[in-house]
């Protein structure tokens, strides 16, 4: 028996590959930010405080739940949640107010982790935050994060 030639196999996998159009995220993979790990992100959606958990601790339920920022990985291309450090959360509403950092696209890092001598001896970490410019591809999942903000939106404090 004889098998087809490879042009005719590689044509075949080409036609017969599954491309399905997504309606819409409904789970979304979460991502914490780690002391030397670069993160090239477009920036979807406005930071929002998650819900808390249904089946917390004592110890759980005293501490604020997180703050998420939604966004679109640019080296993989997953739709992910950023956990967001309130340093990171302050410099972005700082430089960028009412969330127009929505529709822009950064590198993120975490340079180092310090122990804050003052508040309880609480961990923070310091940032290398840099702007880049949109790449060609996402320019489209841009305008249309930029186009489902709310008119007057609110910096999450």
């Amino acid at each position: 028996m004889s098998t087809p030639a490879p042009a005719v196999q590689k044509e075949t996998a080409t036609v017969l590959k599954f491309q399905p159009k997504v309606i819409k995220q409904v789970s979304v993979n979460l991502l914490k930010l780690r002391p030397g790990v670069q993160l090239w992100a477009l920036l979807t959606a406005a930071m929002h405080v998650s819900k808390p958990l249904k089946n917390q601790s004592e110890e759980d339920k005293k501490k604020e739940p997180p703050t998420l920022l939604p966004i679109i990985n640019l080296e993989t291309g997953e739709v992910q949640n950023i956990i967001v450090g309130s340093v990171l959360k302050d410099l972005l509403n700082d430089e960028y107010p009412a969330n127009s950092y929505v529709g822009r696209a950064f590198g993120i890092s975490v340079k180092e982790q310090k122990d804050a001598k003052a508040g309880g001896g609480r961990r923070y970490n310091n940032y290398d935050v840099v702007e880049i410019e949109v790449p060609e591809a996402q320019k489209g999942a841009a305008a249309e994060a930029i186009a489902k903000l709310p008119k007057k939106a609110a910096a999450v404090k």
